[in-house]
């Protein structure tokens, strides 16, 4: 007899290994909730940052804000500025028109988002690279 069978058939309970922290925190879905903007690079250079990306960002549904939520990331007056181009992929968006990606750490306190200006069609990863505004954003807590 299998010794699995031999202890449910003797009614021994069954220890379960404990599930790691990690596993069951899950990280938001969505970046929403205000950030403090920790790095940037520009085609992979680290220009000096002007005092309006020093302000908080505030990430809400399809919608970036720099500083208060009456101020859009590009001066689109309220309008989405941070859509989502494919449902079945919401971390692919577009940053006005410009394709962008994001992804949040494990614990959800850290967001990489970038965006190509260079004219190409999809960005599918985050990392500094030619073409490419590259943020990383710490949340406010």
């Amino acid at each position: 007899m299998r010794p699995l069978a031999l202890l449910l058939l003797l009614g021994l309970p069954l220890v379960a290994a404990p599930v790691p922290k990690s596993v069951k925190k899950h990280p938001p879905q969505f970046p929403d909730g205000v950030w403090v903007l920790h790095e940037f690079s520009s085609d992979g250079a680290v220009p000096t940052l002007p005092p309006s990306m020093t302000k908080d960002w505030v990430f809400a549904g399809q919608h970036v804000f720099v500083g208060v939520k009456a101020e859009p990331a590009d001066g689109a007056k309220g309008q989405p500025n941070f859509t989502i181009d494919d449902e079945a992929r919401p971390h692919l968006r577009k940053w006005g028109t410009m394709p962008a990606a994001y992804e949040l750490d494990g614990d959800g306190d850290t967001l990489r988002c970038c965006y190509a200006h260079d004219g190409r069609k999809e960005l599918t990863e985050c990392k500094p690279q030619q073409g490419v505004h590259f943020y990383v954003f710490k949340r406010v807590k």
